[in-house]
């Protein structure tokens, strides 16, 4: 089988690659699949993913020569920008087998053109990353193939280091954006908390917790802190997985976010307002049985629903279903 994956440009090659382009390179590898990514700089950054170089100039019927693909997988990590960057393929793409694995419909979802845009591309299923993103479109956009389809994480890259010199803290690394910026105040002011922030080192700096650094800092802290509401909408984000992979106590909101849906009880820890947030984060440091109770479920847990392996599987079973190949 012959996949064309389409993706948004690679300006930061290291950034979510973990649980994208890494995702590809499984299926590729283990799944006797000849898959081409094609997006702008994914030649420069992917090679051996991307052999084709990548033109604004080159349509469908052009890479349809140069690499006879059966189906195409549109990674609308930004449908935005996939539109922007791909016009002149996205032109004639309705008259091709599709597949569109739609990351990032809570930015979105409130702009007019979304399901005119849709029917334009006609894909034969819409693979939706969020939970309260797949309820949505449903209800919204009945007309339309869709299924849940979560993240997924390697855990034979993210798992424990016993070795490491463990933090009693709780960490937290990533962009916080509006609706995180109040409970990462109050963890840092009650000096529960270390926060590696995008505001808080420049652009350089912040490249090295995303790379391997990223994944040996989550190893080092007892807990990890995920806030995964945003303005818009609820979202089960990668990170969690990647924490709870890692051996380290998620530490989450509760609200629709997929988590109590994913992820076994006992598991994680959610925490209700700043308050509960308080008193979870001194519970997790303070009760050191009850945390590797926690990691347990989460690395069983992990291990049985969440790998990239399993979700590579659930995606060819639903190519073979959709497209009967």
């Amino acid at each position: 089988m012959k996949i064309l994956w389409l993706c948004k440009s690679f300006n930061s090659p290291e950034y979510n690659h973990w649980y994208r382009i890494d995702f590809v390179k499984y299926l590729k590898n283990n799944f006797n699949l000849d898959i081409l990514v094609y997006g702008k700089n994914s030649n420069k950054n992917y090679p051996e993913l991307s052999p084709i170089k990548y033109s604004s100039k080159k349509t469908l019927k052009d890479l349809k020569k140069e690499f006879n693909f059966d189906i195409i997988i549109i990674d609308g990590y930004n449908r935005n920008l996939t539109h922007k960057k791909l016009t002149g393929i996205m032109k004639n793409i309705k008259n091709y087998s599709v597949i569109y694995m739609e990351g990032d419909f809570q930015n979105f979802y409130e702009k007019p053109n979304y399901s005119s845009w849709l029917k334009n591309i006609n894909p034969k299923i819409i693979l939706y990353r969020h939970r309260s993103n797949i309820i949505k479109a449903q209800k919204e956009f009945p007309e339309f193939n869709s299924k849940w389809f979560p993240c997924s994480v390697d855990n034979t890259i993210f798992k424990p280091d016993y070795n490491i010199k463990i933090i009693k803290k709780i960490v937290f690394i990533g962009s916080d954006w509006t609706s995180r910026k109040k409970y990462l105040k109050i963890l840092k002011k009650n000096n529960l908390a270390d926060l590696f922030r995008r505001p808080d080192q420049t652009k350089k700096e912040f490249k090295k917790f995303i790379g391997h650094f990223y994944i040996q800092t989550i190893q080092k802290y007892i807990s990890a802190f995920n806030h995964s509401g945003t303005e818009i909408q609820n979202v089960d984000n990668a990170k969690m997985f990647e924490i709870m992979s890692c051996g380290s106590v998620l530490l989450t909101n509760e609200c629709d976010n997929g988590v109590k849906e994913l992820f076994s009880k006992g598991s994680y820890v959610l925490y209700k307002n700043e308050k509960d947030m308080i008193d979870k984060a001194k519970w997790i440091i303070n009760h050191p049985k009850e945390r590797e109770i926690i990691t347990n479920k989460a690395l069983k847990c992990i291990a049985e629903k969440h790998t990239h392996q399993i979700r590579a599987k659930q995606l060819i079973n639903i190519i073979k279903q959709e497209f009967k190949i």
